[in-house]
């Protein structure tokens, strides 16, 4: 029984840095997303990340880069303009660009089209660049000196006849063998300062220029680039750890060293206007050039306050109860004032429908009455026609029936008469064949005639045919049968 009861005990116990490890993982993350983006300076790591492509560039350059990087916006403005007027020279194509209110070191990077070409494609980076040289200007000029001392320790730091380079006690100096000629190195920085000491922050790496040849192991170079006298307003004060600027044109190269200050040199000052509205990463940044725009770690942490706030109170059950109840009010209210808006509207619809309805009741009513109206006076007209034509039926029956009786009357002593004559015609002696139908023809004949003239002329009916039963009573007298 205790063997069973050690045996669970320690299993629990071996279970235990799980959960631990869980809840201080799950807790540990909002730290360092919080910690990460509060940190407004950019770390030693950081820094020779970003400064690793162009660490050996000559100094000149270098100096243009980095204050050109300040102004993101103007160097992707100068690269389009720069792409839409490529078939222009050199020396029109700087006139011209001198003429387009651009920081000078913008229009100085011009004449470098692979190096304004990364800037632009590769924004994100220039950003960077630009606030870390805002925000700690001693601490890139630093990093850019460590960088240096990396790649001389590991024996690539030999430009050819492309590069000077000057070996000092403190600084590492960078030049241009020629004045009028600057030439662009393109190395691979994962192989050129030999072992990297950051894993987590490897360097930028850029892919080879086009048309660049390797003469050096290390080192690709193209043709030189000229450059006009105007070039070298911009240098490194190593000592104190700035950039100087000369802001006359006619300023030339300055004699050696190069780090040393020239008469009429100062230190160079950041331009808010040609930023342009980009926000700055620092806030102190924004507060030293007095910019109401808040920083981009200013609203970063804003994001993270209001997601971490959003995320606190869908897991907080009193929030989450107090919200519900909030919501259930406002629900109650909007229902409760959808039913009084709707028992108004019924209200208005209700009298409405009163007035309507009884305005419909005296249509109805008016409508009924003149239907009963107009039913009256077709009964009316119905029975007057009906009346109408029984008198014409009756007047013409009557009217047929009258030629009838006439004829009646007629008929009944024209067979009284010709009885009579039968019977004179049987007491006569018998005559001729030919005489009797010849008597008989002038007998119909005046029989007829004298029907006509005694029918009403407005009742005469056509003439009928003879009726033949009298021939037939002819053909039957004993007379002619004996004939």
């Amino acid at each position: 029984m205790n063997r069973s009861i050690r045996i669970q005990l320690v299993s629990a116990l071996m279970c235990l840095p799980l959960f631990s490890g869980c809840t201080s993982v799950a807790q540990a993350e909002p730290s360092e997303y919080s910690s990460s983006i509060r940190a407004e300076r950019f770390s030693e790591a950081e820094l020779a990340r970003l400064l690793a492509p162009i660490a050996l560039y000559p100094d000149t350059l270098l100096t243009h880069i980095l204050i050109a990087s300040s102004y993101p916006l103007e160097v992707v403005e100068a690269q389009r303009w720069r792409e839409k007027n490529r078939k222009l020279g050199d020396k029109k194509l700087m006139d011209k660009a001198e003429k387009q209110g651009w920081d000078p070191s913008v229009t100085a990077l011009i004449a470098f089209p692979n190096v304004l070409e990364r800037m632009s494609d590769d924004l994100n980076w220039t950003r960077d660049l630009g606030d870390a040289f805002l925000a700690d200007e001693e601490a890139v000029l630093d990093s850019i000196q460590m960088l240096r001392r990396e790649a001389d320790r590991a024996g690539n730091l030999d430009g050819g006849d492309n590069l000077v380079v000057k070996r000092q006690p403190t600084q590492i100096i960078i030049e241009s063998p020629s004045p009028e000629i600057i030439y662009v190195p393109y190395y691979d920085p994962r192989v050129v300062y030999g072992h990297w000491r950051w894993n987590r922050y490897p360097p930028v790496y850029w892919a080879p220029f086009p048309g660049y040849v390797s003469y050096h192991r290390h080192f690709g170079w193209h043709s030189g680039i000229s450059i006009s006298f105007n070039f070298y307003f911009s240098n490194f004060h190593w000592y104190d750890r700035h950039v100087i600027v000369h802001h006359h044109h006619h300023y030339r190269r300055p004699p050696e060293p190069r780090y040393a200050i020239s008469q009429g040199a100062q230190r160079w000052r950041h331009d808010p206007g040609h930023r342009h509205g980009v926000a700055y990463r620092s806030a102190d940044v924004r507060q030293r050039f007095n910019v109401s725009t808040p920083s981009r770690i200013e609203r970063d942490h804003r994001r993270h306050d209001e997601y971490s706030r959003v995320v606190s109170q869908q897991h907080n059950p009193q929030v989450r109860s107090r919200e519900l109840s909030q919501s259930r009010e406002q629900e109650f209210k909007a229902r409760m004032n959808s039913s009084e808006r709707r028992f108004e509207n019924n209200g208005n619809s209700s009298r409405e429908r009163d007035v309507g309805n009884s305005s419909r009741e005296r249509d109805m009513g008016h409508q009924s009455h003149d239907r009963e109206l107009r039913q009256q006076l077709n009964s009316r007209e119905r029975a007057d026609s009906r009346e109408r034509m029984d008198n014409r039926e009756r007047m013409e029956s009557r009217e047929r029936s009258q030629p009838q009786q006439r004829g009646f009357e007629q008929r009944e002593p024209q067979r009284e008469r010709q009885q009579f004559q039968e019977r004179q015609r049987d007491a006569q002696p018998a005559q001729p064949r030919e005489q009797q139908v010849q008597r008989e023809r002038q007998r119909e004949a005046q029989h007829d005639a004298r029907q006509q003239r005694q029918q009403p002329r407005e009742h005469q009916q056509p003439q009928r045919e003879r009726p033949q039963p009298q021939r037939e009573r002819h053909n039957d007298h004993p007379r002619e049968r004996n004939l």
